[in-house]
């Protein structure tokens, strides 16, 4: 059976026996996910203390897009109710956000600049693709983003010691973000000068600007 379609078989397995929640949680403990694909895996939303929580608007993108953690727990996940959990990677509870609990190592973080921002599209992806097909143009932009691509758990590492970093940056320096590795740095501040690091560094904050795909429209089965 494809990963895909694993919801929909447990799913209607649920509805037709009635199972209880505990047995319900026992056989997926077995099958260990819900939704599985290439950048994502799913754990059932009851499947409660596991896993990490992500959030997306309410009625944006069809729920293919959410939005990565803001920070980096204090403590360890593990030891957090849900609305902690939530509470501690995006800093508040919004009731405009659905939220589902997912794998953090072996689900994906990619940088919204590089793939949803037109900015990068037009200057720097696109002349870049001017000489290529149509077919090359595809794959060398599937490239570009997947540069970006990290776990969970490496991108909630290297947010953290962003944090610790840009503590201790000087007030004449300015703080830039590599978009591949999420990593911040700081650059010189040169008066009376106009100064931009190249692509891939841009200067928006990485942990409010990364992203987590599924290649499905995801319905209220999966949310928490």
């Amino acid at each position: 059976m494809a990963d895909g379609h694993i919801i929909t078989a447990i799913d209607a397995l649920e509805k037709k026996i009635k199972l209880p929640d505990e047995l319900f949680l026992y056989i997926i403990s077995f099958i260990g996910y819900i939704y599985k694909d290439k950048n994502i895996s799913i754990l059932h939303p009851r499947d409660i203390g596991k896993g990490v929580l992500i959030g997306a608007w309410h009625d944006q993108d069809n729920y293919k897009i959410f939005k990565a953690p803001y920070f980096s727990p204090p403590v360890a996940l593990d030891n957090l109710t849900d609305n902690s959990k939530i509470l501690s990677l995006y800093g508040e509870i919004n009731t405009e956000m659905v939220f589902i609990r997912v794998d953090p190592d072996n689900t994906y973080v990619f940088s919204s600049m590089i793939s949803r921002t037109s900015h990068y599209q037009n200057t720097y992806v696109l002349s870049s693709m001017s000489s290529r097909t149509s077919y090359e143009n595809s794959l060398y932009r599937e490239n570009l983003i997947n540069n970006s691509r990290k776990t969970i758990t490496e991108y909630l590492k290297v947010i953290k010691e962003n944090a610790e970093f840009e503590k201790n940056v000087p007030n004449d320096r300015q703080i830039w973000y590599n978009l591949y590795s999420s990593k911040s740095l700081d650059f010189p501040i040169l008066h009376n000068f106009h100064f931009m690091p190249k692509f891939p560094f841009h200067k928006c904050r990485i942990n409010m600007a990364s992203e987590i795909h599924v290649d499905i429209s995801l319905i209220p089965n999966y949310f928490v």
